[in-house]
């Protein structure tokens, strides 16, 4: 944090993730689920600030 402080730099974290569930029986029939992850996480002064996204397909 020192470092980054004196050279003004941010870090920044991407997330990015996916989950499938192939197969099985549902009604008598084959079926795909998915669950889809993304966000991203930053510095704000000295506080870690962000949030993750997700969506089922």
């Amino acid at each position: 944090m020192k470092f980054r402080n004196e050279n003004n730099l941010n870090i920044v974290w991407t997330v990015l993730g996916e989950k499938q569930i192939i197969g099985g029986r549902l009604f008598g029939t084959n079926y795909l689920e998915q669950l889809e992850l993304s966000g991203a996480y930053y510095f704000d002064n000295e506080e870690l600030k962000g949030a993750i996204n997700t969506t089922n397909t």
